[in-house]
């Protein structure tokens, strides 16, 4: 994927394309009604492989199940980032060692070598 990912804030859902499927959903102003529809939705493309970034998922109220886990994202500006990743399911702690292990590769990387990697250009 390599369009700029911006907040679905009044569409509640957005799609982008990509190697696969990434999902953004802004629950803040989603009533619990709405949830689970939407979330029936997409649960297929998520079973192939989609990804699913949810802002405010406690506002929502559904319980995923399938592999969940939390990132927490501080920082702002030129600000350096702190990620803190949180399994959710049991069966997220795999995708947490994964996601923490590329996370520490990209730290070794330089900026721009990083942005690339991180764009999906190959090193």
């Amino acid at each position: 994927m390599r369009e700029e990912v911006t907040s679905p804030t009044f569409l509640l859902l957005r799609r982008y394309e990509g190697t696969r499927p990434f999902y953004h959903v802004d629950a803040y102003r989603m009533r619990s009604e709405e949830a689970e529809p939407l979330m029936e939705e997409i649960e297929e493309d998520v079973r192939r492989g989609a990804i699913v970034a949810v802002e405010w998922p406690e506002r929502a109220g559904w319980s995923w199940r399938l592999p969940t886990l939390a990132v927490e994202i501080a920082g702002a500006g030129d600000e350096p980032r702190r990620v803190v990743l949180r399994p959710l399911t049991p069966d997220a702690a795999f995708a947490v060692a994964l996601a923490e292990e590329a996370l520490r590769a990209l730290e070794g990387l330089g900026g721009r070598e990083r942005d690339r990697r991180v764009d999906g250009g190959e090193g």
